[in-house]
């Protein structure tokens, strides 16, 4: 792919923090299976690649290593940092789909407050909410969308959900930034952000609050009853719990050898017989092996 095929249609890059789904993104976008490491000082390489035609928009997507803020951390970071702003052969992206891992909000979110105070032209792609959900809470992305005043999609790069509506709020953006929109990128200043820094931490602390929804309250309050009544159970054998599923056999076993005097007793009487078993298990089978390498031994010689 030439300069002159890039610089002629759209330019999306794929930003995020590691891990967020940004190069799994990435591959169902462009059908590569490009494969990466997430770690410190790992190679700085980016994938580009043109959307697959089933989209039905033209433009090419560019998978950039990963970054946790704007204020770079390594010299590997400050490289993926810069070409945001000027990239030798593709220059600005016309815009930046943020990948964000539901389940890390409060991490997460610094990354697009960052770029959304530089003015980039941005869609949050709200990744890992089957992550979130086993934790036992819902994102309302309409209502992050209302709070950042960007776009926000929730999708799966595994199985394809949400790539649609992801697809359609890319070309509605790209269309809508205007080169008088493009002007008005700028760099992040590294010495306000740090002094800012606490005070953004709060904002996303705020955000996380009123987005993260929790769900299955009931059916969470009912496993926690449940496990109450089963260690009551067990501290107390005596108290009137109904709980038919624990042995009462085991429950016995249990007072005696969880007992703080006697438990101590059957430990080390256990842990004698064991010990002792081994041995008296074992000295057959060696006067087997040694008679076997006697024999083999006396077999030889008379060879």
């Amino acid at each position: 792919m030439n300069v002159q095929t890039i610089s002629s249609i759209p330019l999306i890059s794929l930003v995020g923090p590691p891990n967020s789904g940004k190069t799994t993104l990435f591959n169902f976008l462009s059908g590569q299976n490009y494969k990466t490491v997430n770690y410190p000082g790992a190679t700085v390489e980016y994938s580009i690649s043109r959307l697959l035609d089933k989209f039905g928009y033209s433009a090419n997507v560019i998978d950039t290593p990963g970054i946790i803020s704007l204020i770079p951390g390594s010299p590997d970071e400050a490289v993926s940092i810069d070409s945001l702003y000027t990239h030798p052969r593709l220059g600005t992206p016309d815009l930046i789909i943020v990948t964000v891992d539901a389940s890390q909000l409060s991490r997460h979110l610094l990354l697009v407050k960052q770029l959304l105070s530089c003015n980039f032209n941005i869609v949050i792609a709200l990744t890992m909410l089957d992550i979130l959900k086993r934790k036992g809470f819902t994102a309302d992305s309409q209502k992050l969308s209302d709070l950042l005043n960007c776009p926000v999609v929730n999708v799966d790069p595994r199985t394809g959900a949400g790539i649609k509506k992801l697809i359609s709020a890319v070309e509605y953006g790209i269309n809508n930034f205007s080169a008088d929109d493009r002007q008005k990128i700028k760099r992040l200043d590294g010495n306000n952000s740090f002094q800012g820094l606490l005070e953004l931490y709060r904002e996303i602390e705020i955000i996380e609050k009123e987005v993260l929804i929790k769900s299955e309250e009931s059916h969470s309050r009912a496993n926690l009853t449940k496990a109450n009544k089963q260690l009551k159970i067990l501290v107390d054998p005596k108290a009137k719990v109904e709980c038919k599923q624990i042995d009462r056999t085991t429950l016995k076993i249990d007072r005696l050898l969880l007992h703080r005097i006697w438990g101590i007793f059957f430990f080390f009487l256990i842990m004698a017989v064991t010990f002792t078993s081994i041995f008296w298990f074992a000295e057959p089978l060696m006067d087997l092996v040694d008679s076997a390498f006697g024999f083999l031994s006396a077999a030889a010689f008379d060879i």
